[in-house]
């Protein structure tokens, strides 16, 4: 899908050329998130064209809040002026040009932030009169499905979207999509509708379209997007492809751009989950350098984690910690490796931070203290589980730590019950499949742990260096 492929579905009253096509390189750039690119391309029609009125609407449109950022105050003064300039123009266009000039001028009505909340609910509810009034017109569906989405969020329960405003979205969104499944802003709510769903196979197709398209780099978070659906579902190759392209295209843009400083991190995270879920240390610790460099607060500890998942014990313990965080791992290593003395006193010039939950329980556990150790690790799911974000895995998952807690103190029916609720979260997570073949084994059940390991092979790479003692 590219730039060009994008087919309007309403009458530009413009006759400049030029104008008409920096208007839908602008509504590509709403539907990739990129509003700062947007506004530009925006700007750019107007140049051509001072009085297209649907260019303005646009701007306004650009800097208006989408499911990841917020309206703030430089923008909705920004979008309030060029929704004004709009008003002003629209005695001369069609019906349907005014009718969505109308809509976006709902959200800039008051003054700010006083009537913020009433002004989104106004944009909300004429979204959805304009997307009712042409039922045809794709854009007015998706515009209006991305405003309940914001109201309505991603969760899911009894097999359907949690809120009416969502349920109402993902209506709207699958209506595009059987009159165009190519439709990219159609493919982008479709991954997001599906983030939280207990079944995300209906945005395959999605995610495949998202991935056979062709994008200029203010365009990567539609790259970026499929990368959702394959690790929700398990396919941390396909993630990993889907993120190094979008990577690639974010690294391409000035290290100053707005889009990039704001996207960049977040890519690289999910790349770094898809990554650190595939038994290529290579690979991980790629990502794991990446996501260490863009966030400074956390010195070497991403990469010092990624020795330790990865069985470098010894290479995680030599290594030089470049903040607390990569402190706190290089202590795991030193329990790791028997060295409890230096982890113990690592944790007293951590003071008064202290250890964390992960180092706490392995510190706990080298003292023979096994309820502290499941107290600990048990309360480091919680804080993953309330912290979670489908497309980003906390590495490693705690589950697969109780898992290795219960190997090594021969309850393995508990380990197993651990590891299942790893492979539930985490679909495919090749070392939750270790700790339950291994499991498995250990409790007699030799067919299933054999079925098990397997499905481990079937993950790729080499999974030799995986110990019960490293979980």
């Amino acid at each position: 899908m590219t730039i060009a492929a994008l087919a309007l579905h309403f009458t530009l009253s413009t006759s400049s050329v030029q104008a008409r096509d920096d208007f839908a390189r602008g509504m590509f750039l709403v539907y990739a998130y990129n509003g700062d690119a947007a506004y530009s391309a925006f700007a750019d029609a107007t140049n051509a064209d001072p009085r297209f009125a649907m260019a303005y609407a646009g701007e306004a449109l650009a800097v208006g809040p989408d499911l990841n950022r917020p309206l703030n105050q430089a923008r909705f003064a920004e979008g309030k002026a060029a929704i004004a300039t709009a008003m002003n123009l629209r005695a001369n266009v069609s019906d349907q040009e005014r009718a969505y000039i109308d809509a976006i001028a709902k959200r800039y009505e008051g003054s700010w932030p006083n009537d913020a909340p009433q002004d989104a609910q106004a944009y909300r509810r004429a979204m959805i009169a304009l997307a009712e009034r042409y039922p045809e017109d794709d854009d007015a569906q998706v515009l209006a499905a991305e405003a309940l989405l914001e109201t309505g969020g991603h969760q899911w329960r009894a097999g359907r979207p949690a809120s009416q405003d969502s349920a109402q979205a993902l209506g709207l969104v699958q209506g595009v999509l059987a009159r165009d499944s190519t439709q990219v802003m159609a493919d982008h709510l479709c991954i997001h509708l599906y983030d939280a769903a207990p079944d995300r196979s209906p945005a395959l197709a999605c995610a495949q379209d998202l991935d056979d398209g062709s994008y200029e780099p203010a365009a990567e978070h539609l790259a970026h997007m499929p990368a959702h659906f394959w690790i929700e579902t398990g396919d941390y190759t396909h993630a990993l492809v889907s993120s190094q392209r979008a990577y690639a295209l974010v690294s391409q843009l000035p290290a100053d751009d707005p889009h990039r400083k704001y996207y960049e991190e977040h890519d690289v995270d999910v790349g770094y989950s898809a990554a650190a879920m595939r038994l290529d240390y290579a690979s991980a610790l790629t990502w794991a350098k990446r996501l260490d460099s863009l966030v400074p607060s956390l010195g070497n500890a991403i990469e010092i984690g990624t020795m330790l998942r990865y069985g470098h014990d010894q290479e995680a313990y030599d290594a030089t910690a470049a903040s607390k965080a990569a402190l706190r791992l290089r202590a795991v290593a030193a329990v790791r490796l028997g060295h409890v003395a230096d982890a113990n006193a690592i944790v007293a010039q951590l003071d008064p931070a202290g250890p964390d939950l992960a180092l706490a329980a392995r510190l706990a556990e080298a003292h023979g203290n096994t309820t502290e150790a499941r107290a600990k690790l048990e309360a480091l799911e919680r804080d993953q589980h309330d912290a979670f974000v489908s497309e980003i895995v906390p590495i490693p998952p705690a589950e697969e730590m109780i898992g290795g807690l219960e190997l090594r103190s021969g309850n393995p029916q508990s380990a197993e019950q651990a590891f299942r609720t790893a492979l539930a979260r985490y679909p495919n997570d090749p070392w939750a499949l270790f700790g339950l073949a291994t499991a498995l084994a250990r409790e007699g059940h030799t067919a299933e742990a054999a079925t098990t390991q397997a499905q481990l092979a079937d993950q790729g790479g080499d999974s030799s260096f995986m110990r019960v003692e490293d979980l």
